[in-house]
């Protein structure tokens, strides 16, 4: 019998086996990857994640699903089944425990998407351990996590993501694909960690304290919106004038690139 889906918990299941097939096949495993599953629902992408790759480790807050599924997977030794909130995981100690040297992790997961940001956030900082991850997310932010500079969709969270990974949007999922159906289409992309970030920048912490500050106050220019780091107008206009930055400009006109060049400016003013 269907677990009846809980509201507070965000829970929409996919349902329509097409697109789980193309999730799946999207993650391109091989018989030696390692999974991480997050919110694997009632089980449907999960069997399919067993059926490419050598060991799935699935995390579900739900204990009524987490009874679900140790009824359905029972027996099968490749997937680790943890009852938990992801988000207070210690990711790296997790996976390390089933990675073989030198390898690293794989995520699918079709996120809640009242915790879409806290979880790219989340896997952000565990991308020692991490290569690639598929994600379900609202399509909205699905274009966001891609934007380009000059966008209404380019922000802060491009940004951070772009600053770290690759991105690809892949394909959208219609709402009638879940059970129950959202009000909104959703859109599965994909995330590459890089080896090293697309930019070098001198302090990676003031970096993004320059990025929060910048895309805060987006209607104002960015002469403006910076003055919540504290610093003089002075200071501002002088990193500015180095960096090769109009006076005029807006945060999402800038390229990861001239954000890069203007935190490094502001860093020297602000030491």
């Amino acid at each position: 019998m269907p677990v009846k889906a809980k509201k507070r918990l965000g829970q929409h299941f996919l349902r329509d086996r097409s697109y789980l097939i193309r999730i799946a096949e999207a993650a391109s495993l091989r018989p030696e990857d390692v999974v991480l599953e997050i919110g694997p629902g009632e089980g449907d992408l999960t069997e399919l994640l067993l059926e490419r790759a050598g060991r799935v480790i699935a995390v579900e807050i739900d204990p009524e699903l987490v009874a679900l599924l140790r009824s359905r997977f029972q027996g099968e030794d490749r997937l680790a089944l943890i009852q938990g909130d992801v988000l207070k995981l210690d990711l790296t100690s997790l996976l390390s425990e089933h990675l073989s040297v030198g390898s690293k992790a794989k995520v699918v997961a079709n996120i809640p998407y009242y915790i879409t940001s806290p979880i790219i956030e989340k896997l952000i900082e565990s991308r020692r351990v991490l290569g690639e991850c598929v994600l379900t997310v609202q399509r909205e932010v699905a274009r966001r996590i891609c934007a380009a500079p000059g966008s209404k969709e380019y922000g802060s969270l491009t940004v951070l993501v772009q600053y770290f990974a690759d991105v690809e949007l892949l394909f959208d999922i219609p709402p009638g694909a879940f059970r129950p159906k959202p009000k909104v289409t959703s859109s599965v992309v994909r995330i590459s960690f890089r080896e090293r970030p697309r930019v070098e920048v001198k302090d990676e912490g003031f970096f993004f304290r320059v990025v929060r500050a910048a895309f805060g106050q987006r209607r104002k220019m960015i002469k403006n919106a910076l003055r919540s780091l504290g610093l003089a107008d002075e200071a501002i206009r002088s990193a500015m004038e180095r960096a090769g930055i109009s006076l005029e400009e807006r945060a999402e006109s800038l390229t990861l690139e001239q954000l890069s060049r203007l935190a490094d400016e502001l860093f020297v003013s602000h030491a």
